[in-house]
């Protein structure tokens, strides 16, 4: 007899710990090894016609703040030292997935980064040409990249790919806003039936 209670103690210790740790795995932090400070600031800069053209993000500003908000606006002459409104606010798995691309991209590594000085004061690129302006934080560093190349040689940039990434989520794509506006369907559904109670 306490032979099997013993053996009944063992498997209910057994389960009980099995049940704790499948627990302990779905309640798992899908930011995985994002840092809980990670940030983004993206200027993407150069001529709207030149860029559309050539089919990359239209010229524009991206920011991410580590509680998901994500800021979107078009650039206007303004430059990188102005926070465009509220686009939406992203999940935390969304967030993670931007870090995951990232890295993969190979920008996390601050290593990589080199000191271009106030990122915040660069002005537009010249003509046939297009600039990123790329500033992360994480882990409490912070490190940017600028990139200024060809119109035609963008497209195969990583910063592009990021910066595609981005405009996915923020709802942008590629081509210029106003070209994405759909024109409402107005239905005339004839005389306000309400209209004689009105005059009285």
């Amino acid at each position: 007899m306490p032979k099997f209670r013993l053996s009944l103690f063992f498997c209910f210790f057994a389960l009980y710990f099995s049940g704790c740790a499948a627990q302990q795995q779905y309640a798992r932090d899908p930011l995985g090894d994002a840092p809980s400070d990670f940030s983004v600031d993206l200027t993407v800069l150069g001529s709207k016609e030149q860029m559309d053209s050539a089919k990359l993000v239209q010229p524009s500003r991206f920011v991410l703040y580590a509680d998901g908000s994500l800021h979107w606006g078009i650039d206007e002459g303004r430059g990188t030292a102005w926070i465009p409104p509220l686009r939406r606010t992203l999940s935390r798995e969304q967030v993670a997935g931007v870090w995951s691309y990232a890295k993969q991209l190979g920008l996390t590594d601050s290593a990589n980064a080199k000191p271009q000085g106030n990122l915040k004061r660069m002005s537009n690129p010249p003509s046939g040409s297009v600039m990123f302006v790329l500033d992360f934080t994480g882990r409490g560093d912070r490190w940017g990249y600028l990139q200024e190349m060809n119109v035609k040689d963008a497209s195969s940039s990583a910063i592009n790919d990021f910066a595609r990434k981005l405009a996915d989520l923020a709802w942008a794509g590629d081509l210029s806003f106003d070209k994405r506006l759909i024109e409402p369907r107005r239905y005339d559904f004839g005389s306000d039936p309400y209209a004689q109670y009105r005059q009285k």
